[in-house]
């Protein structure tokens, strides 16, 4: 209850004011025991009523803390799980890497052999979308980053979709050899947004 203390006494100070006053211009009402009754009763009362609503108060912002944290280790948790599939436990630099050999060296095969990529479809924003109504409890930096990763993470599915209609297999492959190479370019960079973003949440966290 260590919340109630600067509530209790502020109490404590008005009371000692009220007397002070009542001292100064009128000390014959002091020694009268319905004064004393009234003071007392007023006491309770305004108590009970700043008490009930720090209580509240206190209630609130413990919940909301609670929530903060809930929606923080959602988003953290589907964030890790897609950047783990993505770069396979890979730290930025390596999985750049990896993943820039597997972009160039499937560009040339839709070149050269007029291959059609196959490009899976993925749903990487579940908890956000849920989560997004109370986004607004989380800490700034962790907002921008958190939107910024899903923002991205949004126009990559889209761009993925593109990739699985009849009209990019319908396209030239020296045409669709450059859309698959900004789709796994832009795969990449969410990586390092991924990485912003569990960033900007554990600081948010601690």
């Amino acid at each position: 209850m260590q919340f109630l203390r600067p509530t209790l006494i502020g109490i404590g100070i008005g009371v000692l004011l009220l007397i002070t006053v009542m001292h100064r211009v009128a000390p014959s009402m002091l020694a009268e025991p319905q004064i004393w009754q009234a003071v007392i009763a007023g006491l309770f009362i305004a108590a009970g009523w700043l008490v009930t609503a720090e209580v509240g108060r206190h209630t609130e912002r413990r919940q909301q803390a609670q929530r903060r944290s809930d929606i923080g280790r959602a988003l953290r948790s589907e964030i890790y799980s897609f950047r783990w599939q993505l770069a396979d436990g890979l730290d930025l630099g390596e999985a750049t890497k990896r993943l820039g050999a597997i972009r160039d060296a499937m560009a040339i095969r839709i070149e050269n052999e007029d291959l059609v990529p196959f490009v899976a479809t993925e749903h990487n924003d579940t908890v956000y979308r849920t989560v997004l109504p109370e986004i607004h409890v989380l800490a700034e930096d962790a907002i921008a980053a958190v939107v910024r990763f899903y923002d991205v993470l949004k126009n990559v599915e889209d761009l993925g979709a593109d990739l699985r209609t009849a009209s990019y297999a319908a396209l030239d492959a020296k045409r669709r050899a450059p859309i698959y190479k900004r789709y796994m370019t832009s795969k990449i960079t969410l990586i390092d947004l991924a990485d912003k973003a569990l960033n900007a949440l554990d600081t948010a966290e601690n």
